[in-house]
Formats: structure tokens, C-alpha cells, sequence
């Protein structure tokens, strides 16, 4: 299949007027309503699969029970960065404890290590999912910290990140359908066959890490 439904979940709408700066080019918002709602569905899955069911009480039902049809894409996405954990796991895990993130600046925290990971100027489909990734280890660590009001925030804080610095870039590429049919041929979701794409999102990540330890770490 070459092609996938990107219309987002109901559960995962964009609420008008949570970017900071709302655009009005309609391409545009499909762009960031789409990476909502990929994040909106990606960390409930990660955090069913990473955690004990007791631990995520008090978040929304659709953290606990998982959509019945979720886009291709979003299962895809999930996917990625189940194998891109499992790859890099050391990294994954230890960013977010190794940073310090208190309430009123884990948002700047987090975007800034977003922006870190493509301050070469350089996109590609394999970094944008180490960014999804980072979200989902991000929401782990809230959850654990029993922080579960920041854990809902990340698909906001991710939405605003895409809108600002990666909607043009992902526009030229003919959208989210071009990352779906170049990550989603036969083989593509086994580490051999496609790590190489995704470490270059790690490595990058990792100097964004380190970028922000001189100044943030604890």
C-alpha cells in the first residue's frame, strides 16, 4: 500500500488557538494538525508498552485504551521509534533524567532540543522521528515523576516545533505521505534495513544533548 489516511483521530483534533503563533495557510495546519495527532496517539502507545498500567492512572481513558483503527502512518511512526529505543536505548533513556527539567521550563528544555537536533540545517525523515522518539521518552519520564499534566503537553509542545521550523521542509516532500512510502517498503521497519537513515537523527540528537547539558543538566 502507498498511500495512507491522514485524516487525525477524533481524540487527537487540534485545539484552535494552542500554537503560539497560528498560521492560516491550510497545508500548513494539516502539517502540524498531523504531527498532533502522530504524538497524541504515539505516547499513549509508548507509554502502554513501557510502563505498568497502574502507573498511568489519572491520565485520559485514550492514554489506558488504544484507538481501535489508527492511521497507517501513526502505527508505522510508533514502529520507528519502538526499533530506534531499542537501538539507542542508553541515549533514550538517560536524556531525559540527565536533563534538568523543572515546570516551568521543560517545554524550553524540550524545543530546544528539538531545534538542536536540526541547527545544521540539514531534514530528514529519519531525524523527525528521533524527534517523536525524544517525546515518547519525555512522557515516560513525567509519568514516573508522576508529572502527568506535562506528559499530555508534549503533543502541543512537538506541534509548535514542526509548525515553526518543519512544515515548509515536510510541504516540499508532498507531506506526511512521503514519509509513510519511503519508511514503509517491505523490510523497512527491521533495524538492519534502515537504521542507517535513523542514526543520523540519533547523532544529531545526541550533540543537541550535550549542547544542552552545558547549560541545563544538573
Amino acid at each position: 500500500m502507498s498511500t495512507v489516511t491522514l485524516t487525525p483521530p477524533s481524540y487527537a483534533k487540534l485545539t484552535p488557538g494552542c500554537l503560539s503563533l497560528r498560521r492560516r495557510d491550510p497545508e500548513l495546519d494539516r502539517v502540524s494538525e498531523t504531527a498532533f495527532a502522530i504524538v497524541t496517539y504515539y505516547i499513549p502507545y509508548n507509554l502502554r508498552n513501557s510502563l505498568p498500567q497502574e502507573s498511568l492512572r489519572g491520565l485520559p481513558k485514550s492514554y489506558l485504551i488504544p484507538p481501535k483503527q489508527p492511521p497507517e502512518l501513526f502505527t508505522l511512526i510508533a514502529k520507528l521509534c519502538t526499533v530506534m529505543i531499542e537501538d539507542h536505548s542508553s541515549f533514550f533513556e538517560a536524556l531525559p533524567e540527565r536533563l534538568n527539567l523543572p515546570n516551568d521550563y521543560s517545554k524550553t528544555v524540550f524545543i530546544g532540543l528539538c531545534k538542536q537536533t536540526f541547527t545544521d540545517k540539514k531534514i530528514n525523515w529519519g531525524r523527525i522521528v528521533s524527534i517523536f522518539t525524544m517525546a515518547g521518552s519525555f512522557a515516560v519520564y513525567f509519568v514516573k515523576k508522576g508529572q502527568l499534566s506535562l506528559a499530555q503537553k508534549i503533543p502541543l509542545w512537538v506541534q509548535e516545533f514542526v509548525d515553526e521550523d518543519l512544515s515548509d521542509w515536510i510541504i516540499e516532500q508532498g507531506g506526511w505521505d512521503d514519509m509513510y512510502n519511503k519508511l514503509s517498503r517491505k523490510g523497512a521497519t527491521t533495524s538492519a534495513n534502515w537504521s542507517k537513515t535513523l542514526m543520523l537523527g540519533s547523532v544529531v540528537a545526541a550533540a543537541g544533548y550535550l549542547f544542552l547539558s552545558n547549560g541545563f543538566a544538573k
